[in-house]
């Protein structure tokens, strides 16, 4: 298996230009999922376009291709039998690109050793990884017992009925990768639950709007309320804009994104900076009594103003953040992301919100709940990947966790999630990030970035995975 290896690492070295240029060309093609009743284009035709272009270049290639209703697509290097197969799996889709961006985020930019745009690292690269895994099998005429095989998602970022409707409708895999986490892997996922949360009571004409986040999964860092001519505003300190329009003031607040996932760790909530500078101006109390319910949610990012915080041993602590912030006639709503540990309650969750909820005087309505999974640390595709980790890198990892982060190994049966970038910690340590500004660089900030040197050790390690997955599971 070492000569295997071996040239498997060859091979890849030799197509680094090559595997870089798809990777540009995929970052390029603009794929935001916007959900349809067409069913021509359930998830859009931005990301429809990206699917049917590595269709066509997977058929060119001369594997098998299956479009699955346009909601994912498949790649086979043999066939797309699920119940022989292992499979990786990677999105096509995107999150948005707003705020301003030093780089363009569909015109793709190598500098600094790094892919940059957006998608780079989430996760147009794991499309990239899983296509050349599939050419170098093919073209060193490699042996494999079970087919290998790559599936391409088109809305991940947004619910992930893609891979639902594959798995209802033709079912999964016999094991798969996802390579949209971190290395060595995750053998499990949190629950997640989105809460809407609406005010009963309706905002006076001292507020005329009031707008934060884009995206459930990001915490924002940019919110904005516009407010009457009549109000004096007091300024507090902070990254704040007061700007006098024409019949209105706008108020922007700044924070830093990060992914919802990381319960608000290393970011600065735009929408609760936002009410926190609106609770220091001389609005009316009534008002207050409405805003005052948004800090006292997000006052953590562990969930302890919904009183649904906990922790266990199997996988640590809930995170709960309010992120998507609007106003509709007078009634202001917060959508919250939550992230729950796998052995809490979920019914005394529930009751806790409604509770809470109540007491404040909003309507709490859940959106989506999903329970947690995981695999034990026993499972032979953990082990598989474990020894291939730790052989190649020198590490000792014996445990593996559950991770907070939702990817399509939620929704996958016998799925673990990975990653399309390895890099070891005095490796991170080393990274300089001064070119970029603060809060940029990170999957769903501005100027996303992939570096190159981890994304080569990625595929290195996923093909030598996948090999030993195959003779052992």
């Amino acid at each position: 298996m070492n000569n295997i290896i071996e040239k498997a690492n060859a091979y890849f070295d030799s197509k680094k230009e090559e595997m870089l240029d798809l990777l540009i060309k995929l970052v390029n093609m603009k794929s935001v999922a916007e959900p349809s009743l067409n069913p021509d284009y359930p998830m859009g035709k931005d990301v429809l376009k990206v699917l049917n272009f590595m269709l066509d270049k997977g058929e060119n290639e001369g594997f098998v291709t299956k479009d699955y209703d346009h909601y994912v697509g498949g790649i086979g290097l043999r066939n797309l039998n699920f119940k022989e197969t292992i499979s990786l799996v990677g999105h096509l889709d995107v999150v948005p690109a707003i705020g301003e961006w030093k780089y363009e985020a569909y015109n793709a930019t190598i500098d600094h050793g790094c892919v940059i745009g957006r998608g780079a690292s989430d996760d147009k690269s794991a499309a990239v990884i899983g296509f050349y895994i599939l050419k170098c099998l093919k073209e060193l005429n490699i042996q494999t017992k079970h087919n290998i095989a790559l599936l391409l998602g088109t809305c991940e970022e947004i619910g992930m009925d893609d891979v639902q409707h594959l798995v209802k409708h033709y079912g999964a895999p016999k094991f798969s990768l996802i390579p949209d986490g971190g290395f060595p892997c995750g053998r499990g996922e949190f629950g997640r639950m989105q809460i809407l949360l609406t005010s009963k009571g309706k905002l006076s004409s001292t507020i005329l709007d009031i707008n934060g986040g884009t995206a459930f999964n990001i915490i924002p860092d940019y919110a904005y309320a516009k407010v009457s001519k009549d109000l004096k505003i007091n300024k507090i300190e902070g990254k704040y804009d007061v700007v006098e329009k024409e019949d209105h003031i706008l108020i922007e607040a700044h924070g830093i994104s990060k992914h919802a996932g990381g319960g608000g760790e290393g970011a600065i909530n735009a929408n609760t900076k936002l009410v926190e500078f609106l609770l220091e101006q001389d609005i009316p109390q009534s008002d207050k009594e409405i805003l005052k319910f948004i800090l006292h949610v997000n006052q953590d990012g562990r969930g302890t103003g919904l009183e649904i915080n906990y922790e266990d041993e199997v996988s640590g602590y809930t995170v709960c953040s309010g992120t998507v912030l609007r106003y509709k006639e007078g009634n202001v709503s917060l959508l919250c992301d939550c992230r729950f540990a796998v052995t809490q309650n979920n019914e005394e969750m529930l009751k806790s919100i409604h509770r809470v909820s109540d007491r404040f005087n909003y309507i709490d309505s859940i959106e989506s709940n999903e329970a947690p999974y995981y695999l034990p640390m026993e499972n032979e595709g953990v082990q598989s990947l474990l020894r291939v980790f730790n052989k190649l890198t020198g590490s000792n990892v014996t445990f593996i966790p559950i991770m907070k982060g939702g990817t399509y190994a939620s929704y996958i049966p016998n799925a673990l999630s990975t990653g399309n970038c390895y890099m070891s910690r005095e490796d991170w340590m080393k990274f300089d990030f001064s070119f970029l500004p603060q809060g940029h660089g990170g999957a769903h900030q501005k100027d996303e970035i992939l570096p190159i040197e981890g994304f080569m050790k990625a595929i290195k390690l996923l093909f030598a995975i996948v090999l030993e997955m195959d003779k052992s599971i």
